[in-house]
C-alpha cells in the first residue's frame, strides 16, 4: 500500500504542471452515487477518483482498472463505474446524463445551422465587396460580427440608392482602385470589429461629405460656367465654401452689370436704327419711334433671359454630375484609408492568433507526455501489485509448512522424551545377582514409549548396562553404560 501511495503522489506531481480540465458537477455526482452504492470501497480510492488531475470520466475509468485493496484478509477489486446505474438511487444521475447528451445534440444542430449561416454571410460579403473569400475559419463571435456587417451593408446600400449610387458601382470602383483579389484571409473577431468600425467611419464621413460635396459641386459648376475653369476632385473646407459664395456674389454682380450693358447696347442699336434708317434732319420723334425703341429693349431682355435660363440649366446639370463625382471620390478615399487600417489590425490579430496557436500546441504536447507518464506509472503499479499478491501467497504457504514442521518436531521430541523416560525406569541388577533383564514405559505431551534392557556384573566392581526404546512416532532410541565401584 505504501508503494501505491507513492505512485499516486508521482502521478499527481506529474499532472500538476499542466493545466487540464476537471470533472464536471455531473461527474462528481456520479462518483458520489458510486460511493453510496459501494460503501466498502476505501475512502482514499474515492478521493483519488475525484482528484483534480482527473480530467474526465474516462480518466477515472482508466484509474479504476486493476485497482485492488485488502479487507478482512481478502483481495477485493473495484466494481465498474457504470454499475452504479443498477442502483435505484442513481436513476436521476442517468437522467441528467441523458439530458446532457440531448443538450449536446441540440448544440451540435445549432452549430451546424450557424455554420450554414456563416457560409451564407460569406457569400453575401463576396457579392457586395467583390472579394474572393477562401479557407476562412470563423467562430461564433465572427458570425455575430458578420451579421452586423450585413446589416450595416444593407443600410449603406439603401443610403447609396437614395443618393443615386448602387452597391455594384461601389464594388466596381473598389476593384478598379485597388486591383487586388482578396483571398485566403483568416480573420479573427478583432479584424471583423476593425472592419465594422472602418465601414461605420466611412458612412459617417460619406454622409457628411455628400451634403458639403453637393454644395461644393454646385458652386464649382457655376464657376466653371462663369469663368471657364474646370473644377474637379477638390476637397473644400468651410472657409473655401465661404470664398465660393463670395465669388458667386461677385459673379451675380458681374451678370447684372452685363445685363444692364446688354440693355444699353440694345437701346443704342434701336437709336442707330432710327437715326440712320430715316432721312437726316431735325425730325421730331413721334409715338411710333418710342414704341420701336421699347420693342427693341424688350427683345434684348428676352434674349438675355433665354441665355440666363440656358446657363442655369447647364450649371445645374454639371453640378449634379460633379456632386456624384465628388461624393464617389471622397467615399473612395475614406474607404481606402479605413481598409488600410483594418488590414494592419488584421495582420496584428493574425500574428497574435499564430502565437496563441503555438502555445496551445505546446500545452497539448505537454498533456500527451503527462498522460503517457501516467499510463506507464499505472502499468508499473499494477505489475507491482501483482508481484505483492504473489509474494503474499507464497509467504502464507511457507508459513503453513513451517507450522506443520514445528508441530511434527514437537511430537517427535515428546516421543523421544517418553522413550528416554522408559529406558531410565528399567530396574538395575541388584546385590547378589550377576545378570538381569527389565522393561520400562514413559509418556509426555500426548506421546508414549516402551523400552527393554539388561544389566550385568562383569566383576566385583564393574556393572554393564544397555537398553532400547520405541515410541509412537516410530523413533528408536538405544543406550548403554558401564560403572566401576569401590
Amino acid at each position: 500500500m505504501k508503494m501505491k501511495f507513492i505512485a499516486l503522489a508521482i502521478i499527481a506531481s506529474a499532472s500538476s504542471g499542466v493545466a487540464q480540465a476537471h470533472l464536471t458537477a455531473a461527474d462528481q455526482d456520479l462518483i458520489k452515487a458510486y460511493q453510496q452504492a459501494n460503501p466498502d470501497v476505501p475512502s482514499y480510492i474515492i478521493n483519488n477518483m475525484k482528484a483534480d488531475y482527473m480530467k474526465d470520466l474516462q480518466a477515472v475509468r482508466d484509474y479504476m482498472t486493476g485497482v485492488t485493496w485488502y479487507g478482512n484478509s481478502t483481495l477485493h477489486t473495484l466494481p465498474p463505474l457504470d454499475s452504479v446505474h443498477s442502483n435505484p438511487q442513481v436513476v436521476p444521475l442517468s437522467v441528467k446524463r441523458d439530458q446532457a447528451e440531448g443538450d449536446a445534440r441540440v448544440a451540435d444542430n445549432q452549430a451546424r445551422t450557424t455554420g450554414q449561416t456563416q457560409a451564407l454571410h460569406a457569400a453575401i460579403l463576396d457579392q457586395k465587396f467583390g472579394q474572393v473569400k477562401g479557407n476562412i475559419q470563423r467562430t461564433a463571435p465572427q458570425v455575430t460580427a458578420l451579421q452586423q456587417a450585413e446589416g450595416d451593408a444593407r443600410v449603406a446600400d439603401n443610403q447609396a440608392r437614395t443618393t443615386g449610387q448602387t452597391q455594384a458601382l461601389h464594388a466596381a470602383i473598389l476593384d478598379q482602385k485597388f486591383g487586388q483579389v482578396k483571398g485566403n484571409i483568416q480573420r479573427t473577431a478583432p479584424q471583423v470589429t476593425a472592419l465594422q468600425q472602418a465601414e461605420g467611419d466611412a458612412r459617417v464621413v460619406g454622409n457628411q461629405t455628400r451634403t458639403a460635396g453637393q454644395t461644393q459641386a454646385l458652386h464649382a459648376a457655376m464657376l466653371e460656367q462663369k469663368f471657364g475653369q474646370v473644377k474637379g476632385n477638390i476637397q473644400r473646407t468651410a472657409p473655401q465654401v465661404i470664398a465660393l459664395q463670395q465669388a458667386e456674389g461677385d459673379a451675380r454682380v458681374a451678370d447684372n452689370q452685363t445685363r444692364t450693358a446688354g440693355q444699353t447696347q440694345a437701346l443704342h442699336a434701336a437709336m442707330l436704327e432710327q437715326k440712320f434708317g430715316q432721312v437726316k434732319g431735325n425730325i421730331q420723334r413721334t409715338a411710333p419711334q418710342v414704341t420701336a425703341l421699347q420693342q427693341a429693349e424688350g427683345d434684348a431682355r428676352v434674349v438675355s433671359n433665354q441665355q440666363r435660363t440656358l446657363a442655369q440649366s447647364q450649371a445645374l446639370t454639371d453640378s449634379k454630375a460633379n456632386a456624384v463625382d465628388v461624393t464617389k471620390n471622397n467615399t473612395l478615399n475614406t474607404l481606402s484609408a479605413s481598409v488600410t487600417r483594418a488590414e494592419a489590425k488584421g495582420e496584428e490579430a493574425q500574428s497574435r492568433a499564430d502565437i496563441a496557436y503555438a502555445h496551445a500546441e505546446e500545452n497539448e504536447n505537454a498533456i500527451q507526455a503527462t498522460n503517457h507518464r501516467v499510463a506507464e506509472n499505472s502499468a508499473n503499479i499494477a505489475a507491482e501489485e501483482e508481484q505483492i499478491t504473489t509474494l503474499k501467497s507464497d509467504t502464507d504457504k511457507n508459513f503453513s509448512k513451517m507450522n506443520n514442521r514445528i508441530d511434527e518436531n514437537r511430537q517427535r521430541a515428546s516421543a523421544a522424551i517418553s522413550g528416554v523416560a522408559a529406558m531410565a525406569n528399567i530396574p538395575q541388577v541388584i546385590q547378589g545377582q550377576t545378570f538381569s533383564i527389565g522393561a520400562g514405559v514413559g509418556s509426555t505431551d500426548g506421546e508414549s514409549a516402551a523400552a527393554v534392557g539388561f544389566s550385568a556384573r562383569a566383576g566385583e566392581r564393574v556393572i554393564v548396562k544397555a537398553s532400547v526404546s520405541d515410541d509412537t512416532q516410530q523413533n528408536f532410541v538405544i543406550g548403554g553404560g558401564v560403572s566401576y565401584g569401590w
